[in-house]
């Protein structure tokens, strides 16, 4: 039995495309935006799913804003934030909110590391170092996660007041992918052109 090359290639290309993805979690700044007449840094981690983070820890004065106000304060980013500014290759549409257990998870795996949160510059500051996520608990729904700065955890009433970090979702393919795509499709091509010749 002749195997035919060209399956063999499509075969072994998008088991590549397949398999391609961030070989490791890493934080760096890839621009700004302004939020509040101020520019904060947008700090990009290429996780799964790859995300962006607001440099901007809201805490604000007075009483400490319940779950329910962070969760609409993440909401509100989507037009609040206005003048991005991306670095070359980065320039991107993004949908904010408060982010899900896992991901203020990972990502205080990620900074805290280094004892200065880099690349953040206002993840720490403050008097009440615990944030909010949007993941509830399913248990009770009076119940929310956070994530202490220390490493602390856990579910806690929604009535308390704490910190939130903002993080926008996107889906965007390393360039690696779009060439083993287009390389996948152009042999797709080439093999359906061959079988219609003979």
């Amino acid at each position: 039995m002749r195997i035919n090359q060209g399956i063999v290639v499509l075969i072994l290309t998008l088991l590549t495309v397949g398999f391609a993805g961030p070989a490791g979690a890493s934080v760096k700044i890839i621009g700004t935006a302004t939020y509040d007449n101020q520019q904060y840094n947008l700090i990009y981690e290429d996780a799964d799913p790859f995300l962006v983070w607001l440099d901007f820890q809201h805490d604000p004065p007075g009483d400490r804003p319940v779950w329910s106000e962070q969760i609409i304060w993440g909401l509100s980013l989507n037009t609040a934030l206005t003048n991005y500014n991306f670095d070359p290759g980065y320039n991107m549409a993004l949908s904010w909110g408060l982010p899900t257990k896992t991901e203020i998870e990972l990502l205080f795996t990620d900074i805290t590391a280094s004892n200065n949160y880099a690349p953040f510059t206002s993840v720490g500051g403050g008097n009440w170092p615990y944030f909010w996520s949007s993941t509830e608990n399913p248990l009770d729904n009076t119940e929310a996660w956070f994530h202490f700065l220390n490493g602390n955890y856990g579910f806690g009433p929604k009535t308390n007041g704490s910190n939130a970090l903002a993080v926008a979702h996107l889906v965007v393919p390393e360039p690696s992918t779009y060439l083993l795509l287009c390389l996948s499709l152009c042999v797709v091509g080439y093999t359906r052109r061959r079988l219609k010749v003979r």
